[in-house]
């Protein structure tokens, strides 16, 4: 096989690989957005193709305008802050020396290692006794977790 051939085959190969990865990770969105548009018995729209789940959509509750601001806020805050935390800890542990720097490091890494979804639930439960939840702080500090969370806090 000459080498114009393989790398014409390799070529072929991750071009193959590549579109067929594009596929399956855009079906779902294309999915959603086909669905979003088909009528639906039970929503505003029963049946054909059109945008009247959207317009329920933007009056449903207390508007869409509310539901936004509020998730920006909450998001802005909890990034803000994750960002301030992160590089207040990161400063003094580069710039400082310390005893117990390392095992406070090591700590640090350990709590990282954690997987999320055991602290998930305790954290929605703490939010949904609603002790956690009295203002946008503390819904940006601690029940930004789950979306039931995010919704009762707003």
């Amino acid at each position: 096989m000459t080498t114009s051939t393989s790398k014409l085959t390799r070529s072929a190969g991750f071009h193959t690989t590549a579109a067929a990865l594009a596929v399956l990770f855009l079906f779902p969105l294309v999915w959603s957005g086909w669905s979003s548009v088909k009528g639906q018995p039970g929503s505003s729209q029963a049946s054909g193709y059109g945008f009247a789940n959207y317009g329920y959509l933007a009056s449903y509750g207390e508007g869409l305008v509310t539901y936004v601001t509020n998730t920006a806020a909450v998001t802005t805050m909890t990034v803000v802050g994750t960002l301030v935390v992160s590089a207040l800890g990161g400063y003094g542990f580069a710039r400082f020396d310390f005893p117990g720097k390392n095992l406070l490091f090591l700590a640090t890494l350990a709590i990282l290692m954690v997987p999320y979804a055991t602290i998930l639930i305790p954290r929605c439960t703490c939010c949904w006794t609603g002790s956690a939840c009295r203002t946008p702080w503390s819904a940006s500090a601690w029940c930004s977790s789950c979306s039931s969370c995010r919704s009762r806090c707003s």
